[in-house]
């Protein structure tokens, strides 16, 4: 079986500001890259790694970067693992988008099966592409494991579709914290989940969603 531990990429500037991010770039705040620093260590002591992915943004890139170091493994980069298009909501704080776009962010916090930020890429969208390149990642690496850097939004896309949900219950499952780590299995044929995201050995380094993602 194919192993792949799927990585949310470390605290960002954006994460800090509490603002909607989507695919424009944030650098990892000094907390973040701390995080980077433990989920990294954390895998090479765990785990044999063959193979590291990420998202080419670079908060996903620089978070996977010391494992690159640790395992001397070069990092591939891909942009089908990036965080949803966020259209108009990016760059815009969380606590603002009601006021500027009511009807869709009521849509977005109601998970309903259109949802999806102003002008931008739908749930259902998110959803399709998380399957599409993760399998396509552990179609390369048969037996082998996979490291991937990528987003909270792909997580929790890809864990809903494992899990069998439809987008409206997609609000059941928690976003994975920066820099924890989830393990996926690809026996040939399906992915399925084989440990939901962890985090523990963050200790008190240990960072959440802001409230209205």
């Amino acid at each position: 079986m194919t192993k792949i531990l799927m990585v949310r990429h470390g605290y960002s500037v954006s994460n800090f500001n509490k603002t909607f991010t989507g695919q424009l770039e944030a650098p990892l705040t000094g907390i973040g890259v701390k995080q980077a620093q433990k989920v990294c260590q954390y895998i090479f002591e765990n785990y044999i790694i063959d193979a590291i992915y990420s998202s080419d943004l670079s908060r996903a890139v620089n978070t996977i970067k010391p494992l690159s170091v640790l395992t001397g493994l070069p990092i591939k980069t891909d942009a089908d693992l990036r965080e949803v298009y966020g259209g108009d909501w990016q760059g815009k704080k969380f606590e603002d988008l009601e006021r500027l776009f009511p009807e869709d962010y009521a849509r977005w916090k109601a998970y309903d099966k259109d949802m999806r930020p102003t002008n931008g890429e739908s749930m259902f969208e998110l959803e399709q592409r998380a399957v599409m390149v993760v399998s396509k990642i552990a179609k390369e690496n048969p037996e082998k494991t996979v490291v991937i850097a990528t987003h909270g939004g792909i997580i929790k896309a890809l864990r809903g579709n494992l899990m069998g949900l439809t987008v409206e219950r997609f609000g059941e499952i928690p976003y994975a914290n920066n820099a924890s780590v989830m393990e996926v299995g690809y026996d040939g044929q399906k992915l399925e989940i084989l440990a939901h995201p962890v985090d523990s050995y963050l200790g008190d380094l240990i960072t959440h969603m802001p409230k209205g993602a």
